[in-house]
């Protein structure tokens, strides 16, 4: 989880940047085969890691992401993970995706020829590439709570379920998951925030959190 504005991102914003992007691409443009070499992609998140620290997203298993074998999730495998671990689409809402994708492929757009050589030569997606990145993102990015829907969010369990999650993400809307899942994603999310030294709630704060989720969870799938 990574603590990101959750202002909604303008159109015109997105394109700008996108445009910026795809101008670079004819010069750092990708291989036909886009995969990665891991031996190549390690050295930069070694460096990366060494540089941002507990900023950068913890990993996900490439077998949990959703669509897995689509070409938008192969595409987050071949690009993201040359500077850190594989994301998740729910770090972010839809509305944070674009900008999110674009500020991270601006930034290798703007490495001189000598941090090039430094990050191994990392890789920009051409732009159909990254729409389709950016698209895969936003299609499974986390779906925000209508706190208008829920009457009890200022109860006890629901207190502690806005505190707990709003450290790190914009509140998740509790029918993404049915209860059983929401255990799991709760037991998940409190590892990544041990990951990137976010202070731990605590057990009666997560049980608290748990309860409000489990509550309002949807039916079992």
């Amino acid at each position: 989880m990574i603590n990101a504005a959750s202002k909604k991102v303008r159109h015109g914003i997105f394109w700008t940047v996108l445009c910026s992007i795809t101008a670079s691409a004819a010069v750092y443009a990708a291989p036909d085969d886009p995969a990665v070499d891991e031996g190549v992609a390690k050295p930069t998140k070694d460096l990366m890691s060494g540089v941002m620290g507990s900023v950068l997203p913890p990993p996900t298993d490439p077998d949990a992401l959703p669509e897995k074998d689509s070409k938008g999730a192969q595409l987050v495998k071949t690009y993201c993970t040359q500077c850190h671990e594989l994301p998740g689409p729910g770090l972010h809402t839809a509305d944070e995706w674009p900008s999110v994708v674009g500020r991270m492929f601006n930034r290798i757009d703007r490495f001189s020829k000598s941090e090039r050589e430094v990050l191994n030569e990392v890789r920009v997606p051409e732009s159909g590439e990254l729409t389709a990145i950016i698209d895969y993102l936003s299609r499974f990015g986390y779906k925000p709570i209508d706190l208008a829907n829920y009457p009890d969010i200022d109860t006890d369990i629901g207190k502690a379920f806005r505190h707990v999650c709003a450290q790190c993400h914009a509140l998740p809307d509790p029918s993404l998951h049915d209860a059983d899942q929401w255990r799991n994603v709760v037991l998940r999310m409190r590892e990544n925030m041990r990951l990137l030294g976010v202070p731990d709630p605590g057990d009666d704060a997560l049980a608290k959190a748990m309860s409000f989720l489990q509550s309002h969870a949807a039916s079992g799938r």
